[in-house]
């Protein structure tokens, strides 16, 4: 039987902080992203010395991939350790539950699945894959290892410090222990790096920023911690265990191209390291859709909660439309500067393999970002189990492409797809397939359709805006980083007066833009008389979508149960 008391909200809570979530989330979202632009250029800082160091050599480039897989097996760790109890205490703290009910079984819970976690997978990984560097020993792999299997268990301070504050409206200051941790980090990697750059040095690299990220959370999360709780226990497990079987898929579809190369590939850790170099612009570009649905998530269940489902909808279609407006020019830069980003970022010796890949990715990029939005939307509104159609159909395609281009079939070895192009049109076929699916739920349950309008006009003005410049781009010089910097900055400036001139850009879209990144109205005031339409040329379409007064919420799919309310 369904318990309504999952979606009634408690008269003591009805002006919790996530209200103000609800009010700005575009502000939050453009904080966020600025937030995540920063942590990504800190790490790139890093990235620069170690790849025109260590990393100018084959050998090198194979040290770092060891470095880099040991990374990816402890963040998975950290992902996926806690079994989707995370989304469950987020979810249940957004709808105005307080955390002290909550925090410390949450905790206490996440320490023992992530250490048992790492104790198993030290046990069954073994260094087979890893220990193919002579300057590696087998024991150094070992302990390098094991290392970084027990930076989950700092990391659970954090993370439980960062579903708390998303929770609870506060989605700026959920980045601050990302933020530290960056600063540490590769403050000692630069230095390792021009110094003393060995495996077990970098390794070492990595611990002091986990240390100072979780004492940096510790405070809060003590002040909120509670004896273990049985019953609170049983209620996050309850609303949890559904996902379970789609969180394996989703990691699977998330890594498994990351274990195929170092499985499959000749050479494996040098094809990671230089895979991981091609993708890291690619995280980039997604830091777009990660700053819109930290705030997007605690805003979107709140107002569900309390049956607003127009205006869902409405913050749903502005999410989307803003979200492909920057991604496109993002991703098109990357596509026609390719090379110049991975010579100036990486050097000479990683752009030539790793320029396709670059290209391949960036595109992915795009339906990766919308699907991103998209099941963050579905998620608030309760229906994650969706999650495991999207996640089986994207497992099953990775594995269908790699099967046929990765060795040892390498089918497409005759028309020139190397393992870094497959790995990368594995991951372009994988985004495709998430954004049809998530796209079909979202017109099913929610009722909120991708108009085709936005689509072409959107992908006409990027690929408009990149051909111009590219046209001119040598009196740019854009193979200095100087030159390169503002050949990107002419690209979506151009973007823009296209935008403007086709009627997709309005005076209202600008104000709004611009107050997300913190520009006064006297200048948005002036962007803005570049737009001849005043307001959204889907205005129709918001005025129906935030009708007012309540809606019954959209019904689960069939057969997808209501989860159960938290115990009482």
């Amino acid at each position: 039987m369904e318990d309504p008391a999952l979606d009634r909200v408690p008269e003591t809570t009805k002006e919790i902080p996530v209200e103000k979530a609800s009010r700005g989330v575009g502000l939050s979202s453009g904080v966020i992203f600025g937030i995540s632009v920063v942590i990504q250029l800190i790490g790139y800082a890093s990235t620069f010395f170690l790849s025109h160091g260590i990393g100018s050599t084959t050998p090198g480039k194979a040290l770092l991939g060891v470095v880099q897989f040991d990374l990816l097996v402890a963040s998975s760790i950290n992902g996926i350790g806690d079994l989707r109890i995370g989304a469950a205490y987020t979810f249940f703290l957004s709808r105005g539950k307080p955390p002290e009910t909550s925090t410390g079984t949450y905790l206490l819970l996440r320490l023992a699945m992530v250490g048992a976690a790492g104790i198993t997978l030290a046990a069954l990984l073994g260094p087979s894959l890893q220990s193919k560097d002579p300057r590696i020993t087998l024991s150094q792999v070992e302990f390098g290892l094991g290392i970084f299997l027990s930076l989950p268990i700092l990391w659970s301070i954090s993370t439980v410090y960062t579903q708390m504050t998303i929770a609870l409206g506060e989605s700026i200051r959920s980045q601050y222990p990302t933020l530290l941790e960056s600063i540490v980090r590769t403050s000692l990697l630069i230095y390792v790096a021009t110094h003393s750059p060995t495996f077990l040095t970098i390794i070492y690299a990595y611990v002091p920023g986990a240390i100072v990220s979780t004492a940096f959370s510790f405070p809060r999360v003590w002040r909120h911690y509670r004896p273990y709780s049985r019953a609170e226990a049983l209620g996050l497990f309850r609303f949890a265990w559904p996902l379970m079987g789609s969180l394996m898929l989703l990691y699977i579809a998330s890594n498994g191209v990351s274990f195929l190369l170092v499985a499959l590939a000749h050479d494996g850790t040098v094809a990671l390291a230089q895979f991981n170099a091609a993708n890291g612009f690619r995280i980039l570009v997604l830091g777009v859709p990660t700053a819109v649905v930290v705030p997007l998530f605690p805003s979107l269940s709140s107002l569900h909660a309390r049956g607003l489902i127009h205006r869902v909808r409405a913050q749903t279609w502005n999410a989307l439309r803003f979200t492909a407006m920057a991604v496109v020019p993002m991703a098109l830069s990357l596509v026609v500067y390719r090379y110049q980003f991975l010579t100036l970022f990486y050097g000479n010796s990683w752009s030539g393999p790793a320029g396709p890949a670059l290209a391949v990715l960036a595109v992915s990029s795009v339906p990766a970002a919308l699907a991103m939005v998209i099941g963050t939307v579905l998620s608030s509104i309760r229906l994650q189990r969706l999650e495991f159609y999207l996640t089986s159909t994207q497992v099953a395609l990775l594995f269908v492409i790699a099967t046929v281009l990765l060795p040892p079939l390498s089918l497409g070895a005759p028309f020139g797809v190397t393992a870094l192009i497959a790995a990368s049109i594995a991951t372009l076929a994988s985004s495709i397939a998430a954004l049809v699916i998530n796209t079909y739920f979202m017109e099913r349950f929610l009722h909120v359709t991708i108009g085709v309008r936005p689509i072409i006009t959107i992908s006409i003005a990027g690929a408009i805006s990149a051909g111009l410049v590219y046209l001119f781009h040598a009196d740019l010089d854009p193979n200095r980083w100087y030159g390169l910097l503002l050949t990107v900055a002419v690209i979506f400036v151009v973007y823009f007066f296209v935008l403007a001139a086709t009627g997709e850009l309005s005076r209202d879209d600008v104000r709004q833009l611009g107050g997300m990144i913190f520009l006064p109205a006297s200048v948005t005031g002036l962007i803005g008389r570049f737009c001849w339409r005043k307001t959204t040329p889907y205005s129709e379409v918001l005025e129906r979508l935030e009708a007012s007064g309540p809606e019954p919420p959209p019904p689960p799919p069939e057969g997808v149960p209501r989860p159960p309310s938290p115990p009482r």
